[in-house]
């Protein structure tokens, strides 16, 4: 976004009416002085009486008095100065003020307008002077003895710059001269001012003289029809966006006196092929060659001790680069989306990674990062999609997220130090820095039984994440912490010895690790987050040593259907802990299998015209059912019909088995409630009065229907 605020910037320019001073052989220039702004000069006389100083300066060809009209003012104030050779003298003096100037002059007189004697005219005057004076017609400058360098006479200048609009001022060949003449003065060519010959797309070849100094921002930006530019030794200073948008250059020179390349000088250059940076450059600005999809090679000189951010962003075209080893940070995204790059040498001096600096360059083999690099930012070499191994040296302490993802060929990781490889990951680290499962090197030898140093205390995020070839897995007792997925997709282990002292084993720790065929839980953990275990269903067994089961997520493990050993006093709180109730099989350390409890078998109760269940076993649930049957009953040589319900219930909780079956008779004899067998805590008497349960203003068996299915509400 800021590359793109920046190239918008001239584009957004409105085209408007500037200043100039003059036309000359179709070039515009303005005027100017090298004299400082504001100017402050002291002038010193030597002299038996006090002289008077008649003062002038110009601007813009107009003269201003200074100390009044002729013969000016007498100097009054004393000062004594020593010389380089430790005299002390006393002068006269007088100190001069202006905010601009292009010449600054004065004359020494008497200041007997009868007898006038005076000094002829001493001009150009840019510094403190120091001056004898007879008190007539002579003096002389003595300024050298009290060490002022007295500057050349003020050189007059000029910069080029556009006329009556910002673009389109130029077009075909323009020859810029070393001086022009203007109102009977010389002036040399010293600029070329900012937007100078922004976007004259019809300029086709521009001639710089070696008077020139500085280029200024934007100056050649949008000049799409020049192919080649020589600079002239001569310039010191390329501004911002110089060259920005010349999308018809196809080669460059810049001259040695260049010191740095700034921010955006040549990006969106398409064109430009082959760019040679002098060995004065100390810096290449943010953006300088962004977007120049034409470049094939760069070489950048020892000169050079920082690259910017996106400094070449975007050059597809560019199959190699050197970096030296005076370049001590590669900044954000420098070289991001550099597909044609195939290999780069980072050298010894740097020492930072930048986030994306390397990102999208899917022509990348390999990469080797130097002892001297501490830190490589976030994404630095994310979706290099060709990129097969990786050296990282111990001098490492930061990995920034997703900074090799997407790079799903790497197979090889290089390490040569296991201890600060584990503490590299801390617990800020939201992701892994590989997408792909590879192979990791110790001192050039393959890791495939990996034992955690004893002097580490904690292992980071991510730190083993898709190291698919180790096979075991040993961490010491040192070690308290465990960071989230730091083994996860380590696909091969089959054999895992966690610390006895661990706490807490975090999310995704081992998830993935598909070839685990059983578990040992340290007696210290007391909590097993999300996903610890998952994916895990070649896992056979799973031993857990705390007496109180550990807090755990439902998806902790994702096969429950194996067996759980416990200890003999703590199986039971297993059994009957939600999710560890789970498994399929409960076992005692010894290998003993143990029972699961059985529910408690529910009561059926029968009060105030409802049928109630209750059970023993805390967080139970009950399974109830009523079927309605007809039932005969002789009453001497008559049958009556009466209906009846039966209802069951049962109980059934986690880690339970379910309990026995209960079940009750009601029934309904003589248009009243019967309790035939079954109810716990109630029983009707012949005769009892029975109500109006459903309040249609009967009582018959719609009522009793009525009961049913109140039950257990």
């Amino acid at each position: 976004m800021k590359k793109l605020l920046f190239l918008l910037l001239a584009a957004i320019l409105p085209a408007m009416a500037w200043a100039y001073d003059a036309c000359i052989d179709g070039i515009y220039y303005n005027f100017n002085s090298d004299f400082e702004k504001p100017v402050t000069t002291t002038i010193y006389v030597q002299s038996d009486t006090p002289p008077f100083l008649y003062g002038w300066f110009v601007v813009n060809s107009i003269e201003t008095k200074i100390n009044g009209a002729w013969p000016g003012k007498q100097m009054y104030e004393i000062i004594k100065k020593t010389n380089k050779n430790g005299e002390e003298i006393t002068f006269w003096c007088q100190t001069f003020s202006f905010e601009e100037t292009s010449s600054f002059n004065i004359i020494l007189n008497n200041g007997n307008t009868a007898m006038m004697q005076q000094t002829p005219n001493i001009t150009n005057i840019a510094s403190d002077r120091y001056f004898i004076y007879d008190g007539g017609y002579n003096y002389t400058d003595i300024t050298e003895y009290f060490g002022v360098e007295i500057p050349e006479k003020a050189k007059r200048t000029a910069t080029v710059t556009y006329g009556n609009s910002i673009q389109d001022s130029y077009s075909g060949i323009v020859n810029i001269p070393k001086t022009v003449d203007y109102n009977g003065n010389t002036y040399n060519v010293q600029y070329i001012g900012s937007n100078a010959f922004y976007n004259c797309s019809d300029l086709t070849s521009i001639t710089i003289p070696n008077s020139v100094t500085s280029i200024g921002e934007y100056s050649f930006s949008g000049c799409s029809g020049l192919t080649s530019v020589t600079i002239p030794n001569s310039v010191t200073i390329i501004g911002y966006s110089a060259f920005s948008n010349c999308s018809g250059l196809t080669s460059v020179t810049i001259p040695n006196s260049v010191t740095s390349i700034e921010s955006g000088t040549f990006s969106a250059c398409c064109g430009l092929v082959f760019v040679t940076i002098p060995t004065s450059v100390t810096s290449i600005g943010e953006y300088a060659f962004s977007g120049c999809s034409g470049l094939i090679s760069v070489t950048i000189p020892y000169s050079v001790t920082s690259i910017g951010s996106e400094a070449f962003y975007g050059c597809s075209g560019l199959t190699s680069v050197t970096i030296p080893n005076s370049v001590t940070s590669i900044g954000t995204l420098s070289f991001y989306g550099c597909s044609g790059l195939t290999s780069i040498t980072i050298p010894n001096g740097v020492t930072s990674i930048g986030d994306s600096a390397f990102s999208g360059c899917s022509g990348l083999t390999s990469v080797t990062i130097p002892t001297s690099v501490t830190s490589i930012g976030n994404y630095a070499f994310y979706g290099c999609s060709d990129l097969t191994s990786v050296t990282i040296p111990n001098s490492v302490t930061s990995i920034g997220y997703d900074a090799f993802q997407a790079c799903k060929k790497i197979n090889s990781l290089y390490i040569s130090d296991l201890s600060a490889w584990c503490c590299l990951f801390n617990s800020n680290s939201s992701s892994s820095i590989f997408s792909s499962n590879h192979h990791l090197f110790l001192n050039g030898i393959e890791i495939e039984r990996l034992t955690i140093p004893n002097d580490i205390t904690a292992i980071g995020n991510y730190a083993f994440y898709g190291c698919s070839y180790i096979t075991s897995i040993t961490v010491p007792n040192c070690v308290t912490a465990i960071g989230e997925s730091a083994f996860e997709k380590c696909s091969k282990v089959e054999e895992l010895k966690l610390p006895d002292n661990l706490q807490i084993i975090k999310k995704a720790t081992f998830k993935g690790c598909n070839s685990l065929k059983s578990v040992t839980i340290p007696s210290t953990v007391e909590v097993i987050y999300q996903e610890a275990f998952a994916g895990n269903y070649n896992m056979e067994s799973v031993k857990a040593l705390p007496e109180t089961p550990p807090f755990l997520y439902d998806n902790s493990f994702s096969n429950y259907n194996i067996p759980l050993y416990a200890s003999k006093t703590a199986i039971g709180a297993y059994q009957t802990t939600t999710p560890w109730s789970k498994f399929a099989q409960f076992l005692t350390l010894d290998g003993q299998e143990v029972e699961m409890p059985q529910c408690a078998t529910p009561t059926i109760d029968y009060a105030n015209w409802k049928v109630t269940f209750s059970c023993e076993t805390e967080g139970a649930e009950i399974v109830t059912k009523a079927v309605c049957s007809d039932t005969q009953e002789g009453d001497g040589g008559a049958i009556s019909l009466m209906p009846t319900y039966t209802i069951t219930a049962y109980a059934k909780a986690e880690g339970y088995r379910d309990s026995e079956v209960a079940t009750a008779t009601i029934g309904w004899k003589n248009g009243r409630p019967v309790i035939i067998r079954g109810f716990s805590n109630a029983s009707l008497e012949e005769g009892e009065p029975i109500c109006d349960v459903n309040n249609d203003g009967k009582v018959d068996v719609g009522d009793i229907t009525t009961i049913i299915k109140t039950m257990a509400k």
